[in-house]
């Protein structure tokens, strides 16, 4: 028995043994192909990586000669220079109003009548003590000759009667002043006396503006000083008259000095036309037409990128034609057996009717399984497609000609491989005037030069590209 277990025990420990053998065989078998297989997917990886971007669909423009006009943009609200609030000179009660908001009153109009009984009574008084003063010096002249009355009452009656009449005149003048009149021609634009008011002197009646002082008072930055200068034209533009009315005006005024908080300079626009849709406190837009250049070549603003402060383009450069867009963007012919948009064979079945694609389903389904190999391989031959279609003139297989020809050509320069080859580049050019829609090109382009419009955010130096659009 002791013999048994002992050789029963030896043959486990024997098999456990050849057990743990093998899985570490096995592990050393696993790993070269577990390496091998991640060597192969890294290689894969490599090979994805190495493979050349489709090229991508962009917008470009030609650079023209053209007219380009530096215009500054900006809002103001129109006001009248000359305008003014009337007082009232003295005081009394308002019996007649004449002053009605926006009608016209040239100057020295009357605006509205007060009546004062006090200030005639005043006057009146103030009549009586010079007709007094004029008895009393008049008596008094003989006997001062005489040397009955001093010379110095008679200096004094003198004075007393010149008092008298300047009362007088200050009288009248309140007497006048109870007539409130316009100081300005103009319109009334707000009234403030009310009949049957009364009124205290220095209180405010009305207030007038003249509609010819019109302008609008706009800030611009003190970098276009250089172009600022009495005479420029502008053109505003306002919600209120309609958007189709043109309202012109000329820089009358520019500030002297500039504000040293904003930056800006005050600039005065007046002469506006028509003044008769005009109102003061409107808002506009304002144009003004700082230089106007012509017959100098022009890139489209939203072609324009920055860096560092200097503006750049994507220009296209390729062979002669390579950026065509008749070259880049023109579909698969039918001919090619090209694919489209969609990846759908533009082949003859694409052409066909529903009606034509179903009968061919059904002649096809009908076929025996010899019948449909024939079929193939004549199909084959047709194209060139087939190994068995024989050799070309040149000694070459027929599928491998139409792969090296025009046709396969035409097919890789669609997909912005290497058939057609427009590629950009990244130039940085001096710009001089420049507006909402283009920018004039001083030195780094010339007239002629392709630059992409749309598309180019992404893009680096060499990259490919299919022109979709040639403005």
């Amino acid at each position: 028995m002791r013999a048994e277990r002992l050789i029963w025990r030896g043959g486990v420990l024997g098999l456990v043994w050849m057990t743990m053998i093998g899985l570490l065989g096995g592990c050393d078998r696993g790993e070269p192909a577990a390496a091998a297989k991640m060597q192969s997917a890294g290689e894969k990886k490599d090979w994805r990586s190495r493979r050349k971007k489709p090229a991508k669909p962009v917008h470009a423009a030609e650079i023209r000669k053209g007219e380009i006009e530096a215009i500054l943009s900006g809002t103001a609200t129109l006001e009248a220079e000359d305008r003014v609030t009337i007082l009232a000179q003295v005081k009394g009660l308002a019996v007649r109003v004449f002053g009605v908001e926006g009608r016209f009153f040239r100057k020295g109009s009357v605006l509205a009548q007060l009546s004062n009984p006090y200030l005639h009574i005043a006057d009146e008084q103030v009549g009586a003590d010079i007709e007094k003063a004029k008895v009393d010096l008049k008596r008094n002249l003989p006997l001062s000759k005489r040397g009955y009355v001093s010379r110095e009452t008679e200096e004094l009656l003198a004075f007393q009667l010149l008092q008298k009449q300047i009362q007088r005149k200050q009288t009248q003048e309140d007497l006048r002043n109870l007539k409130i009149t316009a100081t300005i021609s103009g319109i009334v634009t707000k009234q403030i006396l009310r009949r049957g008011t009364w009124v205290l002197p220095n209180a405010e009646a009305f207030m007038m503006e003249d509609p010819r002082s019109l302008v609008a008072n706009i800030a611009v930055p003190e970098k276009y000083l250089s172009y600022l200068k009495t005479g420029l034209e502008a053109a505003l533009g306002s919600e209120a008259v309609g958007l189709n009315t043109k309202i012109t005006g000329r820089v009358v005024r520019i500030s002297p000095t500039v504000d040293a908080k904003t930056g800006t300079i005050q600039v005065i626009i007046g002469q506006l036309s028509p003044l008769e849709k005009l109102r003061s406190g409107m808002y506009v837009t304002v144009r003004l037409v700082l230089e106007r250049r012509k017959d100098v070549p022009l890139v489209p603003k939203q072609a324009v990128l920055y860096e560092n402060n200097r503006p750049v383009v994507y220009r296209l450069i390729g062979e002669s034609g390579a950026c065509d867009v008749s070259l880049t963007d023109k579909p698969s012919s039918v001919k090619s057996g090209g694919k489209g948009k969609r990846g759908q064979k533009k082949g003859r079945f694409a052409s066909m009717t529903p009606e034509e694609r179903a009968k061919m389903r059904e002649r096809f389904a009908s076929m025996t399984p010899e019948e449909r190999a024939k079929m193939r391989k004549r199909r084959g031959k047709r194209k060139g497609q087939s190994g068995e279609a024989g050799e070309t003139s040149d000694g070459t297989r027929r599928w491998k000609a139409d792969r090296g020809g025009e046709r396969w050509g035409k097919r890789r320069g669609q997909r912005g491989e290497a058939g057609v080859g427009c590629r950009v580049e990244k130039v940085t050019f001096d710009k001089g005037l420049e507006n909402e829609r283009a920018v004039e090109v001083v030195g780094g382009l010339r007239e002629g030069d392709r630059v992409v419009t749309l598309g180019q955010e992404d893009l680096q130096k060499g990259n490919l590209v299919r022109v979709v659009k040639l403005d």
